[in-house]
């Protein structure tokens, strides 16, 4: 599994092109990080897009799901559908949030280690 881990919420315009991977060529949002409240697209768009991973390593192969945290604790589940990339060296992945309930209760909210990358592939 991916964990995705999240710093404070920083209010940031940002647009980049999904076209070449079948998505909108005029994605956007408006910040990145995790605050309360958030929407789901707003999480989705915030944890899916430009880190330092690269999803054609061995390590990321069969590799679906993404687990979101924040402050140590994980947040929410993102399913991964495809990754896309590379935009300036920098990769992320087309996805959603999984809302399902048996999914949820196992993953969401538990305490995990606080690393320095901010992507990394753990074992829950």
């Amino acid at each position: 599994m991916m964990l995705i881990s999240l710093g404070p919420w920083v209010d940031e315009d940002d647009t980049w092109d999904e076209s070449r991977w079948g998505g909108n060529p005029q994605e956007s949002r408006n910040g990145y990080g995790y605050r309360e409240g958030m929407s789901d697209a707003e999480l989705l768009n915030s944890a899916r897009l430009f880190w330092r991973w690269n999803p054609r390593s061995p390590t990321w192969t069969g590799i679906d799901y993404a687990v979101v945290a924040y402050a140590g604790r994980t947040r929410a589940v993102l399913r991964i559908d495809k990754p896309i990339g590379p935009f300036w060296g920098r990769w992320g992945f087309q996805g959603r949030v999984v809302k399902d309930p048996a999914l949820n209760r196992d993953l969401v909210g538990r305490e995990v280690p606080r690393r320095q990358n901010p992507v990394t592939a753990i074992i829950l």
